[in-house]
């Protein structure tokens, strides 16, 4: 038949099919996923064929341009073509892909006849060389029968077709991962109508789909423990299955739930628990009977005992399997030479327990019944041999559980055992104790083999490394960090066995090793990086856990002194449970310390403490000290430690002083007459008489003189000497009423208003007119005006009878209280009598201050500030500072000075006054003016002075909550946009107790961690957003929170932290954009440390230009130059159809990509790229392109510098870049930095001398 009849026939057939297959093509063509197929390129018959086979029909054309022929697809085309110039040279020299797939490129060797053919999904291309006669080779007859295979089963096609591309229109399933403490759980979410089925093998568990399905597997890699070495797909037409790789002994369960398909993979335990009593019990009942004749092997009890292995145990069969080989070869010599193993073997058998199986009081009824015959000939035995043999025999071991039966029937009395195993032949039961003195001859030698001592236990999980110390009893131990070492000192002189340690401790633990020491024994651990350590212990042995984070604390120890007997001053530890002191000989510091160990639970100190003899030492668990004099003794007894030396230590004395205090009472007596006598007249005239008498007098005869000398005192204004001679008086008189009030007035003339109250208060006065009258003057003094207005309304009687110095000074307290109630009838009353008692000049400028708030409060402002103006330009400081300042206000409420104007007058105003309410009112106000001017910083400063001056006054608390709610909407609100942040900074940091709690909090350190990130300070700014992550959010939030710091620590060259932030958070059903963020950002971060496949795994199914520019940036740091030069054109697209001039940033990628594909040697790719971007590239910057570009690339000293250069250039920006405008919200807003700051900035090209500087913006 002719081949171009037929293929015009089966060009029918398929255009029939493809009518039936319309129904599916809009939703194929509007997927733009390639199109995947192979490639085969093979000669013969003097011609090469190139053959592509596709999944799917898909429109090309053939076009040949010089010597490149370039196969153009309609739709984007997955086809390997690497290889295909090794299977033909002589007719291709090399064969590309173009990145988005829409053209397949080959450099032929020679010259050809191009001719193509379709089939199908098949394309052929035929190569015959130049002189080609006769027809073009046609199809092969096995593809023309295929093609009308297909036309004449076109219905069953169309059903399979169907079904197959609604299958691949599905968006990939998303696996998700839960990592729990002893096993990790995948959830596989099945479609409708989906099968699957398990396979477990050695080293890997496959899942076979019965449909083709794509998964995400992105979290699934992330989730994945060490055990498992890799999770892979693969797909076909009718199916899909997923592979996972396990390492070593995997427990794994699989079962279906509903639409879910789950899958559960326990972490391999290093050692196999104790709590077996079930299988036990079955296996020694089971096996005593078949296995008393030893010698003899049976078969018999092999299968009972693997009838009775728990469903659950595999794990545990696997791993005692593995331990028990080698005694598993040689069960009879076991039982005829170790009749005592019982007792013997308890070393050896110990260290598969772990730490804390607690199995024995639950096995001892259940084993009892069934062996207490073989058990008791020795009672000495008989506590220890019991718990070991339930403790340590395995339900799914025979072999190994052999031997153990047959040593205790070896140890009975031969008598006994026939009445518990009747089913043994007597023979038998008779060998091994005929064997028995044999075995009691070797028992030694048996003994001190089977004592190696105790094997560290070592087990993984998502809380850290853990090693398990299993002594079986209760061992005092300590625990310590010195240097980059950590310390465990032990009081069992049992061997420890640090192999295991050694084998599995990978990359945490660097170096283990023992330490000897006189008594006791010491283990140094070096850790490969810093980590916590903690320790648990209980009644069968210590366990340590090492972390990033301390699971248990340590609780903190108490050190007290005992210097009163300084020739034997100690200090003392209160340390209940206290074990052995020893000397532990440091081999790299080269000291001796002394470690005092101690019983559960765990207790140390928490900070270095330093004496003249000694130093203690920080430490997790116990005491340590390093002794700074040979002759420094430690000791316990009493539950608690001493240190001390022949002599005592040397230790201060802490003595605690007080201020000592006053007890003055009194209730004074002031005569008009008397204190205007003592007025009149020269000061030292009557100040001589007075002295005199007091300097004669003797005993209590002194009080008098002493009294009527403090009345002058005071009569003269002096009433700081008056308050001395009173309190000599009352140190010798304390309970002497008139003392007490004389020294009360004093007081309050000394503006010491609380002093007075005390005394006032003191029950020798008793109630009196005039105590209260001076009390209600305490009480103004004190700025409690409403109480000081009650007592003085009912009390005002009192203030005639006093002298005229006293009576101006209670009414002039009586006034302001007035004023400060709004009493301004009273206020007003007050006035008049001060004008008729008399105004003396030192009173006038309070008077007239007084007055203007009075002219004021009833609507008299012009009268108010000519009083106020009176008072300014007196000499008496505190009424000019106060009038001064209600002049201002009032001013300012009047419209007659603005805040600008105001401003310094204020400031001016606080430098002059200090030290009372004044300048709280002055400090509140100038915060408020600041606050309106914009200057956040000084408003805030001036409300934390006035907090200071007077925490307790309404005012300063009144100030606070403005500066409070000011900060909040600077640093929460747009209000603070405009602060450089340098100062945004600087007055969070002077004024950080302004942080609001709880949510709105939260949302400012935040944000303050975006302003410390634009101006590069990045560890502080992790800092903050560390600390959020770890105690303040939760759920979702703490996963965004966890983002922002994973990129703060990516931009700070620090992807390890990075990763364990996004670990650490790790949660399920997060919301597709704050999953994709977060896979971007561990993929980043994965390739930074060098797993760059893994950071490609992890972006497999993420779309987007960011996830295009990150392949590029792993790709280029990974070195593979052609895939990285790909993805920066598949990035740029169609950016060369932009008649629009590059900017930086994409001339920038045009360069780095053409350099990638110079070094790839690629030359299809090469002439590809400058095909399509030689006419953007103009000026000087088409120097460098042209460059980097030209053929000639060997010897070009330009290009290799071009190329060094470009080999170093540093992705982060760029990628940090995408990451922003991607994620404008979740991404940390730093501002844009000016070119020329960073000489290596990422995302640009360093400088290429002698060309020019390629600058590139971010």
């Amino acid at each position: 038949m002719n081949w171009r009849r037929f293929a015009r026939f089966s060009g029918v057939l398929l255009l029939t099919g493809a009518l039936l297959l319309g129904t599916l093509a809009p939703a194929t063509s509007q997927n733009n996923r390639p199109i995947r197929g192979e490639a085969v390129l093979s000669a013969e018959g003097g011609y090469a064929r190139l053959v592509i086979k596709l999944e799917e029909d898909v429109d090309s054309e053939v076009l040949l341009a010089g010597s490149v022929m370039v196969i153009r697809f309609k739709r984007p085309v997955d086809v390997p073509v690497d290889k295909i110039a090794d299977a033909v040279p002589d007719y291709v020299g090399s064969a590309r892909r173009d990145p988005d797939g829409s053209a397949i490129r080959l450099a032929l060797q020679r010259k050809v006849t191009v001719n193509s053919m379709t089939a199908g999904e098949r394309l052929y291309v035929d190569l015959m060389p130049d002189g080609w006669k006769g027809s073009p080779p046609g199809l092969p007859q096995e593809v023309l029968k295929e093609l009308s295979d297909r036309a004449r089963a076109a219905e069953r096609a169309l059903r399979q077709q169907r079904a197959s591309m609604a299958a691949k229109a599905r968006t990939p399933i998303r696996v998700r991962a839960a990592v729990q403490p002893t096993f990790v759980r995948y959830v596989f979410e099945m479609p409708d109508g989906v099968g699957v089925n398990s396979t477990l093998s050695d080293q890997k568990l496959s899942l076979l789909f019965t449909a083709p399905l794509t998964f995400d597997l992105a979290d699934a890699k992330l989730a994945a423990p060490p055990i498992i070495s890799g999770i892979t797909q693969k797909l076909d037409s009718e199916r899909s299955s997923i592979d996972i790789g396990l390492i070593g002994n995997v427990d794994v369960h699989s079962f279906r739930e509903e639409k879910n398909y789950i899958v559960d993979i326990g972490f391999q335990q290093p050692e196999q628990p104790r709590d077996l009593p079930a299988a036990i019990s079955k296996l020694i009942n089971g096996q005593a009977g078949g296995q008393r004749s030893v010698p003899v092997p049976n078969a018999r009890p092999a299968e009972p005992a693997r009838e009775i292995v728990p469903p659950t145990s595999d794990t545990l069969s696997q791993q005692i399997k593995g331990e028990g080989g080698a005694p598993e070869s040689k069960p009879p010599a076991k039982a005829e030479t170790k009749p005592e193993l019982k007792a013997e073997t308890k070393p050896e058998l110990k260290p598969i327990a772990p730490v804390e199986a607690k199995a024995e009081p639950k096995t001892e009824p259940k084993v009892e019944p069934k062996v207490e015959a073989k058990v008791e000939p020795k009672p000495e035995a008989k506590p220890e041999a019991k718990p070991e043999m339930k403790a340590e025999v395995t339900a799914d071991q025979p072999p190994p559980a052999a031997p153990s039966a047959a040593s205790e029937l070896a140890m009975a009395p031969p008598s006994k055992p026939e009445t518990t195993a009747p089913a043994v032949t007597a023979p038998a039961a008779t060998e091994p104790a005929a064997a028995a003195p044999e075995s009691k001859s070797a028992a030694p030698a048996a003994a001190s083999a089977a004592k190696p001592g105790i094997a560290v236990e070592i087990g993984r999980s998502p809380d850290g490394l853990r090693l398990g110390f299993p002594f079986g009893s209760s061992v005092p131990a300590a625990l310590f960090r010195r240097a980059d070492s950590l310390w465990l000192v032990f009081d069992s002189n049992t061997p420890i066995d640090l192999d295991p340690v050694r084998r599995q401790g990978g990359a945490n633990i660097a170096e283990i090793k023992g330490v000897p020491m006189p008594t006791g024994q010491a283990v140094q651990i070096r850790m490969s990086r810093p980590q916590l350590a903690s320790l648990t212990g209980d009644a069968q042995g210590w366990a340590v856990v090492f972390a990033d984070v301390q699971k248990t604390p340590s609780q903190p120890l108490q050190l007290t002194r005992d210097i009163s007997n300084p020739t034997q001053a100690s200090l003392k530890v209160a340390l209940p449970g206290a074990g052995a002191v020893h000397r532990l000989s440091d081999p790299e510091a080269g000291d001796t310390l002394l470690v005092v160990t101690a019983a559960p639970p765990s207790r140390g100190f928490l900070k270095r403490q330093d004496f003249v003899e000694m130093t203690l030492l920080e430490s997790q668990h116990g005491v340590v000290v390093q002794p700074n004099s040979d002759d420094l003794t430690a000791s316990i007894g009493d539950g608690q430690v001493m240190f001390s030396r022949p002599g005592g230590l040397t230790l201060s004395s802490a003595s605690f002083g007080g201020g000592e205090r006053s007890a003055a009472r009194g209730r004074p007596i002031f005569d008009p007459n008397e204190w205007q006598k003592y007025q009149q007249g020269l000061f030292f005239e009557k100040l001589e008489p007075l002295m005199n008498s007091d300097a004669t007098a003797t005993g209590d005869g002194r009080l008098q003189p002493r009294m009527e000398l403090a009345r002058f005192y005071m009569a003269r204004g002096l009433y700081a000497e008056a308050k001395g001679l009173l309190d000599l008086n009352l140190a010798e008189k304390s309970e002497d009423p008139i003392g007490l009030v004389m020294r009360a007035v004093c007081n309050i003339m000394l503006y010491r208003p609380d002093e007075a109250l005390k005394d006032l208060g003191n029950p020798v006065i008793g109630p009196n007119y005039e105590s209260q009258l001076w009390r209600a003057v305490a009480m103004a003094r004190k700025g409690k005006w409403s109480e000081a207005r009650e007592k003085l309304k009912n009390f005002e009687f009192v203030i005639d009878s006093q002298p005229l110095d006293l009576q101006r000074v209670a009414l002039s307290e009586a006034m302001r209280a007035a004023l400060e109630t709004k009493d301004f009838a009273g206020a007003s009353a007050y006035s008049s009598e001060l004008e008729h008692v008399g105004i003396p000049p030192e009173l006038q400028p309070t008077v007239a201050l007084y007055r203007g708030r009075l002219h004021e409060g009833i609507g008299r402002d012009m009268e108010a500030l000519d009083f106020y103006q009176q008072a300014v330009n007196s000499t008496d400081r505190s009424a000019e500072s106060e009038a001064k300042l209600r002049e201002l206000t009032l001013r300012q409420r009047r419209g007659e000075i603005s805040p600008t104007d105001m401003l310094p007058e204020l400031e001016r105003l606080a430098l002059t006054w200090r030290g009372d309410s004044l300048e709280i009112r002055v400090q509140q106000m100038m915060a408020k003016m600041y606050a309106e001017l914009g200057r956040y910083p000084e408003s805030l400063t001036a409300a934390k002075v006035a907090t200071k001056l007077q925490p307790k006054s309404e005012e300063a608390r009144q100030t606070q909550d403005e500066a409070a709610a000011l900060f909040s909407q600077v640093f929460l609100t747009s209000k603070g946009d405009d602060l450089p942040p340098i100062d945004a900074l600087a007055m969070f940091y002077d004024h950080r107790e302004l942080t609001p709690i709880g949510r709105k909090g939260d949302e400012m350190i935040r944000r303050l961690a975006d302003r410390l990130v634009a101006v590069d300070l990045l560890d502080q700014a992790a800092e903050l957003l560390q600390y959020q992550v770890d105690r303040r959010v939760e759920g979702a939030a703490r996963a965004q929170v966890a983002a922002r710091l994973a990129m703060i620590y990516l931009m700070n060259r620090k992807p390890a932290r990075a990763i364990t932030a996004l670990h650490s958070t790790r949660i399920a059903d997060l919301s597709g954009e704050l999953r994709q963020q977060r896979l971007l950002l561990e993929a980043r971060a994965q390739s930074d440390i060098g797993r760059h496949d893994l950071g490609l795994d992890i972006i497999s199914n993420v779309p987007g230009r960011e996830a295009i520019r990150l392949r590029a940036d792993i790709y280029w740091a990974s070195r593979r130059w052609r895939e990285a030069s790909e993805q920066l054109e598949l990035y740029l697209g169609d950016r060369w159809r932009d008649f629009r001039p590059l900017d930086s940033t994409e001339k920038s990628d045009v360069i780095r990509a053409t350099i990638g594909y110079s070094l790839a040697d690629d030359s299809l790719g090469l002439a590809r790229f400058r095909e399509k971007y030689a006419p953007l590239m103009t000026g000087t910057d088409k120097v460098a392109f042209d460059t980097a570009s030209s053929p000639a690339t060997g010897s070009n000293a330009e290009f290799s510098a071009i190329a060094k250069m470009a080999a170093g250039v540093d992705t982060l920006e760029g990628f940090l870049r995408e990451m922003r405008a991607r994620f404008p919200e979740a991404s940390a807003k730093a501002q844009p930095q000016k070119p020329g700051t960073d000489p290596q900035a990422t995302g640009s090209l360093p400088e290429i001398p002698p060309i020019r500087e390629i600058k590139l913006t971010r």
